[in-house]
């Protein structure tokens, strides 16, 4: 059956960036759209009402389908042939077992996580309940991947990558790139495993092809506390620089 995906992206939206991370990996061919978020075209409403990345539409012989939410799309991508993210019995059928040991990770440790990079991106003054929250989540990262394993390790015991590890890509990308800014939520926190995690994720071309200098996401975060930030604008390299006082 003939499949035609188009994928619609903001290349710093950290949501498209994960599907843009398994999508690479499992080497699916994509017609990829960016869309400026800041002038969000009419028609890009059609695609995904709520507006947001990323979107994907999938045209079939008879019929359109538009997927939205980067867990859904990665899921359905990694049904795709290609290097497995999920692990597979000796049949290759998904492994029900490990595969919910893995989304109950994700719903709780990285979901986690997603909370607090939006306290860093808008909370540059947090309270004692606050930084304590942000040192528990980072000491619950650190612990699933000792001394850099996948996240899959601790609870299948296995040191290979899964769907789980893309996923949480995006989100510790930036959690590596603030970590020298002198925040408060950094203060007394230990990052050695995820920066060991992160060293050797970076190194595969599916990352390699669609990461975003670090420094892209500090700017961002300046641009996000000021009053000049409107939403994602293209091109990417508009936040190679901080904005302008």
């Amino acid at each position: 059956m003939s499949i035609q995906l188009e994928l619609f992206i903001h290349p710093m939206c950290p949501f498209a960036q994960r599907v843009l991370y398994v999508m690479a990996y499992k080497g699916i061919q994509c017609q990829i759209k960016e869309i400026d978020l800041v002038k969000k075209p009419d028609w890009f409403l059609e695609v995904n009402p709520k507006g947001l990345m990323p979107a994907l539409k999938v045209t079939t012989s008879n019929r359109v389908c538009l997927l939205h939410d980067s867990i859904v799309i990665s899921e359905y991508f990694e049904s795709f042939p290609g290097p497995y993210l999920y692990p597979r019995l000796t049949n290759d059928v998904v492994d029900s077992l490990e595969k919910a040991v893995l989304d109950i990770i994700m719903s709780t440790s990285i979901d986690a996580l997603k909370r607090q990079i939006g306290q860093i991106y808008y909370n540059a003054t947090p309270n004692d309940r606050e930084l304590g929250y942000f040192r528990r989540t980072i000491a619950v990262v650190e612990d699933l991947i000792p001394d850099g394993k996948y996240f899959g390790f601790k609870a299948l015991g296995k040191d290979e990558i899964t769907l789980i590890d893309l996923l949480a890509l995006p989100l510790i990308e930036r959690i590596v790139a603030f970590k020298d800014l002198g925040l408060p939520y950094y203060q007394g926190v230990n990052l050695q495993n995820i920066l060991s995690w992160y060293s050797r994720i970076r190194q595969l071309p599916c990352v390699k092809a669609y990461e975003m200098p670090l420094i892209r996401y500090v700017n961002l975060r300046k641009y996000m506390q000021s009053n000049k930030y409107e939403g994602l604008s293209l091109p990417a390299s508009n936040y190679d620089s901080p904005p302008k006082i």
